[in-house]
């Protein structure tokens, strides 16, 4: 879908080459190969995106409808995928201006507001945990604090809209045919030089910042520094180039996919909630940001060999063109290659299953983890079938008299991870019933360089079985 994606908006061969720098990526290769929601969600949007840009281009109601449902099926399994539809409301507020077609907007609108719906109403049941996380950790309580003063600003933006509709439409229409490219190339430049100042200027020396810090804005002045590694410093750059390019040369295709990318790219770089080791820091940029910037690099890269052909010689152009698409991707392959024969966590699944199998039945199992730390107890969550709560010991015997009149504590099992003794509690006995290790190939967490170094995920895994006196 990167492929199709790029192929509609620039030309098959930008297509082609940025398809190419995205599947050889580190980030593309390392998330490719763990379940987890990214993947999933940048399949969904991008295809949604291609959808979209379709849809836009020819018109059609399925086109719509297959639009819509494809990015608000994503808010399903992302809750921020909502981002990928950002440009919808502008494209919409435009042909509002031009008096444009308005209707052909409800073929998307109703399936993303059906979808919107079940999200906040999943958010507010099933995934109440979730919401809470968010709320605390990732700044959802201050975007909530605005709604006083954005809901009348929309409002005011609505109303101005409409009177601007109603006495100037054909005038504004006529303006902005002659002025947006210029406009585009005026957010282009300002996008370019936030994120230059962003990469050269924001950063603090390395030496200033700690080794192994596990807070989610530890090394937020470096965060484009760090994720350049990942698409390498020439892709981040040919990419800038093919933003403001498609900037200049904007159309409604083109806006909806930059709205995309800007609302992730610039909502991330600003707020890097992400883990601070690599590459899990890279997780919020995989489904949208990495994608977009490959491809909008290979449209720099066939436009650069336009350019030159024109000015020079085509089969210059057409030199300079392969030269720039090799080197990137050569860079790029060279960037990815400690992961491209290495199998992280392989074996895994089989290693969790023996894990498990050795755990007897079991009402309840409370995964000893250090505060914060949520090795393996998910992983069991969905192997064994029963409730399965992380507790750090600290947390355990603080809570020990609320789980017992809760009823947690009977045909329970008590698991520590690092082969350690279980809590030493006056009324309670934990008697040992299983013990089993585990040792899985990873990467080196680091947080200042790309992982290349590999070491082994060594836990050992001690079964109490808890047995009340009281």
């Amino acid at each position: 879908f990167a492929y199709l994606l790029g192929a509609e908006l620039f030309g098959r061969w930008a297509g082609v080459i940025g398809a190419s720098l995205l599947a050889a990526s580190y980030a593309q290769v390392w998330w490719a190969r763990h379940p987890s929601s990214e993947v999933m969600t940048q399949l969904l949007v991008l295809s949604g995106l291609w959808l979209g840009a379709r849809f836009l281009r020819d018109g059609g109601r399925i086109l719509g409808i297959l639009f819509g449902a494809l990015l608000g099926a994503v808010m399903l399994v992302r809750v921020d995928a909502f981002l990928a539809a950002a440009a919808v409301p502008l494209l919409f507020g435009y042909d509002l201006l031009r008096r444009g077609p308005v209707r052909r907007w409800l073929y998307p609108g109703i399936p993303l507001a059906l979808f919107a719906g079940l999200m906040v109403l999943y958010l507010n049941t099933y995934g109440a945990r979730y919401l809470y996380v968010i709320y605390t950790e990732h700044h959802l309580d201050d975007a909530l604090a605005l709604w006083p003063v954005a809901v009348p600003v929309a409002a005011a933006l609505a109303g101005a809209a409409l009177y601007a509709r109603g006495r100037w439409s054909a005038r504004i229409q006529a303006h902005l045919a002659v002025w947006r490219s210029y406009y585009g190339v005026f957010i282009g430049l300002c996008a370019m030089g936030v994120a230059l100042w962003a990469y050269f200027v924001w950063p603090v020396p390395w030496e200033s910042l700690p080794d192994g810090s596990r807070e989610f804005d530890a090394y937020r002045e470096q965060v484009l520094v760090r994720l350049s590694w990942f698409v390498t410093p020439l892709v981040g750059a040919l990419g800038l180039a093919g933003f403001v390019l498609c900037a200049a040369r904007t159309d409604a295709r083109r806006t909806l996919v930059l709205g995309a990318f800007l609302a992730f790219g610039a909502l991330y770089a600003a707020v890097p909630n992400v883990a601070p080791d690599l590459p899990w820091a890279t997780r919020r940029f995989v489904p949208v940001a990495f994608p977009v910037l490959s491809l909008l690099a290979g449209y720099a890269i066939v436009e650069a060999g336009r350019l030159f052909g024109a000015l020079w010689d085509r089969r210059a152009g057409v030199i300079l063109a392969g030269g720039l698409a090799a080197v990137s991707f050569g860079w790029t392959v060279y960037a990815a290659s400690p992961v491209l024969a290495f199998q992280e966590l392989g074996g895994g699944v089989d290693e969790f299953g023996r894990i498990e199998a050795s755990i007897p039945e079991a009402d309840v199992i409370f995964m000893e983890m250090p505060d914060g730390y949520d090795i393996t107890a998910s992983t069991f969550e969905y192997l064994y079938g029963r409730p399965v709560l992380a507790y750090d010991r600290v947390r355990f015997l603080r809570e020990i008299d609320e789980l017992e009149e809760a009823g947690l504590l009977r045909n329970a099992l008590y698991v520590t991870v690092d082969g350690g003794p279980a809590p030493l509690l006056a009324d309670v006995d934990f008697r040992q019933v299983a013990s089993a290790e585990l040792d899985l190939p990873r990467m080196k967490p680091v947080e200042k360089e790309l992982p290349v170094e590999k070491e082994s995920l060594s836990l050992r895994y001690r079964v109490f079985r808890i047995e009340e006196d009281r």
